[in-house]
């Protein structure tokens, strides 16, 4: 119940975020102990993880120097990737999750054995999105 409640409150945030984003965002900074954050998304994620029969496979040294963060906006980011790879894993596989220390930096790895991204989209992976509310769905802006 914990969790749920502070995952009600992590998307609460998210969305009234996202509902402002065309106002300048203020960034939250604080210091943050990676390898317990990527611990919460994979408990968030547990439930999607069981239902499509997906592994997971961590790496999470606790050794890794805590980093000034912002902790909702990285945590929905990294959700947001083991979701999608979820998704491209229909029949179910497994998911990489890596937290590596990189001198005075740290780095996180998110891999799947989903299908992949057509190469036709490769391009287009960091384009901005548009909402377009006449036609009812999202547009990319290329």
């Amino acid at each position: 119940m914990q969790v749920l409640d502070k995952e009600i409150d992590r998307l609460d945030t998210v969305v009234k975020r996202f509902l402002d984003f065309t106002r300048p965002m203020e960034v939250k900074l604080e210091q943050t102990q990676l390898s317990q954050l990527l611990r919460e998304v994979l408990e968030v994620a547990r439930p999607q993880l069981q239902k499509a029969n997906v592994e997971v496979v961590q790496s999470l040294p606790a050794d890794v120097p805590e980093v000034f963060v912002d902790r909702d906006l990285l945590k929905q980011a990294v959700l947001n990737l083991v979701l999608n790879a979820v998704e491209a894993m229909p029949g179910g596989g497994q998911i990489r999750l890596e937290l590596t220390r990189r001198a005075e930096m740290a780095e996180i790895s998110v891999a799947d054995t989903g299908r992949g991204i057509a190469p036709e989209n490769r391009q287009r992976i960091f384009s901005t999105f548009l909402y377009n509310p006449a036609r009812w769905q999202w547009n990319r802006i290329s």
